[in-house]
């Protein structure tokens, strides 16, 4: 026989409710504090008991809440450790990129000169020859004259080019800047991450985890973080004029962006229409297109926790011809002020705290857009919120 007069650190007859509870329904959950084995701490446990009547006997498992914010914390430690020594191994890489096309280009300057002292040499050598010879050598000189004149523009043309990596690599060594705009790519993941470990906690209470679920959750975090680490890949060849089109669904594109996004919008019950009749398609650059779309649809989200919009909705419909292709996002988060929606590519301008946001969003969708995909992009208010309007020249529809 059990005696039920047994309380937690809270004075709760604990013992007294899982044996009511196990009378009514034979198994069930239970939170309680308790005193932590092998410690004098009392903690949060959390226990499931089964009563297995054949035998007379009642099992039970639990386990600590402070254990599970352990290694909650764990993980978190872990990412932000991979995350440092992405970031470590870009700022050497562009540094030791520079140095050697320093080194590179103090080379060929100093091979110019060399060549060109000796050249100054011989014309001083020619000028001290014997008169019978200088019919000669004038004939030499002039042969000469007419090929350094091509040496040196091609010399000329290899410094510019020289100039130019430079000037390339420049733009990459400016980290601070990469840095924030890295930044501000990584918090949607970021945040995604978070919510997912949320959900995690809260779907364990109320006994949804198992093997299965585990499985989904991991590979949800893996995407995740390939997001980050391909982030970093995106905005280190950003500025790559070599950088290869390529021939992309524009649906496919909508598709990924969604599915990167599908944590925070289940969150926040946020219903997503897309039309695409035409199957279209259009040869660009895919990954900087769907951060485009990542940037327009967060913007989206954080409109309708501001506002806290009771049936928050997405539509996003897909056009196109022989020539062209327009795509149409619009949501039903309240709009924005006219002044607002003037300025809304400028650089740095945000409606955010800091913390929130660093304004530099929007600005890269709109150089993606217009200075990369030769196209155009606008954003204003219709009916319930905001429409964003990408137009693009080339298309390879599929009627």
């Amino acid at each position: 026989m059990i005696s039920d007069d047994f309380s937690d650190a809270e004075g709760k007859q604990y013992r007294k409710n899982y044996l009511a509870m196990l009378r009514k329904r034979g198994e069930g959950y239970m939170g309680y504090r308790f005193k932590k084995p092998q410690s004098d701490e009392y903690s949060q446990r959390y226990s499931y008991f089964y009563y297995y009547k054949p035998w007379n006997w009642i099992v039970g498992s639990g386990f600590y809440f402070d254990d599970l914010h352990k290694q909650i914390e764990q993980i978190k430690a872990q990412i932000q450790r991979r995350i440092s020594h992405h970031i470590e191994k870009n700022i050497k890489i562009a540094a030791a990129a520079m140095l050697v096309a320093s080194l590179i280009t103090f080379a060929i300057a100093q091979l110019f000169a060399l060549k060109l002292h000796r050249y100054a040499k011989m014309l001083q050598k020619l000028n001290n020859t014997l008169e019978q010879r200088v019919e000669q050598k004038t004939a030499q000189l002039r042969e000469f004259n007419a090929t350094l004149r091509q040496k040196v523009e091609q010399k000329v043309a290899q410094l510019r080019q020289k100039d130019q990596m430079l000037i390339q690599q420049s733009k990459m060594a400016s980290m601070g800047e990469m840095i924030s705009n890295i930044a501000h790519q990584w918090r949607q993941p970021l945040n995604a991450l978070s919510i997912n470990t949320q959900l995690l906690e809260d779907d364990f209470e109320e006994g949804l985890v198992d093997q299965k679920y585990i499985q989904e959750y991991m590979q949800k975090c893996d995407r995740y973080i390939k997001k980050l680490s391909h982030t970093i890949d995106d905005f280190r060849h950003f500025f790559k004029p070599a950088k290869e089109k390529e021939v992309f669904s524009l649906r496919e594109s909508v598709d990924t962006v969604l599915q990167l996004m599908e944590g925070s919008f289940a969150h926040l019950e946020i219903d997503v229409a897309v039309s695409d009749r035409y199957n279209c398609r259009v040869k660009g650059y895919k990954g900087e297109f769907e951060q485009v779309l990542l940037n327009i649809l967060n913007n989206s989200k954080d409109a309708f926790e501001l506002h806290k919009t009771p049936r928050p909705e997405i539509k996003i419909l897909i056009e196109c011809d022989d020539t062209a292709v327009r795509m149409e996002i619009a949501d039903n988060a309240g709009g924005a002020e006219p002044e607002v929606l003037e300025k809304v590519f400028e650089p740095y301008f945000t409606t955010k705290f800091k913390a929130e946001g660093t304004g530099i969003g929007l600005y890269m969708s709109k150089m993606i857009i217009e200075k990369y995909s030769n196209g155009r992009i606008s954003m204003h208010n219709h009916g319930e919120g905001v429409k964003t309007v990408i137009s693009l020249e080339h298309s390879l529809g599929e009627v």
